[in-house]
């Protein structure tokens, strides 16, 4: 997904944890707090991006909307095993490692000998 935000991962986990079933908008609002007039610009723009959808029907002789989670939500994200691979994301100094800082790629030896690794792999053509 593109940057999400708060309110949006919120609004995005009500509605997938309602299930096929879907959620009415107004629930929707009860559930997060939130007021309808935000709330309705929010998951319009979560249609527009294609992570909701939204079916109009009648609720106690008022129009309203059924939020439901598009496939899009639902498909898993999968990491090739290259990216799995790199030390840096479970290494216990990422947060405090960058450019300039005492932590850094340049001096890591962990990161060093991935790639020396990496690159011996690619030459042997693995």
């Amino acid at each position: 997904m593109s940057s999400v935000s708060i309110i949006e991962r919120r609004i995005l986990e009500a509605v997938r944890d309602a299930g096929k079933k879907g959620l009415l908008q107004r629930e929707l609002w009860k559930i997060l707090g939130i007021d309808s007039r935000n709330g309705a610009r929010i998951v319009r723009r979560l249609e527009q991006q294609g992570y909701l959808t939204r079916e109009a029907v009648m609720y106690k002789g008022r129009k309203t909307y059924i939020i439901r989670i598009t496939k899009k939500v639902l498909t898993p994200i999968t990491v090739d095993f290259i990216l799995k691979s790199i030390p840096c994301f479970t290494c216990e100094y990422l947060e405090r490692c960058g450019e300039g800082a005492e932590i850094n790629p340049i001096k890591c030896k962990k990161i060093n000998k991935w790639l020396s690794e990496y690159v011996r792999k690619k030459e042997e053509g693995n």
